[in-house]
């Protein structure tokens, strides 16, 4: 069985203005949840672009992030 209930925005402003501090941070989590989600597949684009198209390191910039490891592993030993 469903049902189904219309009201109009000002009744829904009125009905969360009753609600408890509570309910309310219960009602924004909801929110934000659904929100989220109905973003969720273009957030995922733009993170696939940015690891795609995105800026990479050099060989040279990879040797020195390296030299810099085996220097701190030496420092931390003594």
């Amino acid at each position: 069985m469903e049902t189904s209930v219309h009201i109009g925005f000002e009744q829904l402003k009125h009905l969360l203005l009753q609600l408890s501090p509570d309910e309310i941070a219960d009602v924004k989590i909801f929110l934000d949840d659904l929100q989220r989600a109905k973003k969720g597949p273009e957030n995922k684009k733009k993170l696939e672009e940015l690891l795609l198209n995105g800026p990479t390191l050099s060989e040279d910039e990879l040797a020195r992030i390296e030299e810099a490891r085996k220097s701190i592993d030496q420092w931390g030993k003594k």
